[in-house]
């Protein structure tokens, strides 16, 4: 869980100045493509955020639009502090569907805009 922690926080980095554009982006997915896999953000209503690898849940959050960009922070867990901050990336003008590459101290990162819903938790199976 960690290593998806870092992985967002090294993948958001401060924007370069964007002309602010409001988009909606509750009930989007922002999928995040590096060198240590996939990390899926979804972008629910009322500003959180749920973050999901390939290992299953990675954390969750809060989500702002400030400036033309997405700003998250993770709240559980804990993140390490190296990521215990807001974390913002370039948005505007994005829109479902759109992909686009960025790169960070690690290598390369694709990013890409999708609709979708988090994962259901596993069903609870009642005995009768």
């Amino acid at each position: 869980m960690r290593a998806a922690l870092l992985v967002l926080g090294l993948a958001l980095g401060t924007p370069p100045g964007f002309a602010a554009a409001e988009v909606d982006l509750a009930g989007k997915v922002l999928h995040i493509d590096s060198t240590s896999g996939r990390l899926s953000m979804f972008l629910l209503q009322g500003g959180a955020f749920e973050a999901f690898s390939a290992k299953g849940p990675a954390g969750s959050g809060v989500w702002r639009l400030a400036n033309g960009a997405l700003c998250a922070t993770y709240t559980q867990p804990k993140p390490p502090p190296q990521l215990d901050r807001e974390h913002c990336m370039p948005i505007a003008g994005r829109n479902v569907g759109d992909s686009w590459a960025s790169t960070s101290r690690n290598g390369a990162i694709t990013y890409s805009l999708a609709t979708g819903a988090p994962p259901a938790p596993p069903a609870v199976r009642t005995w009768m």
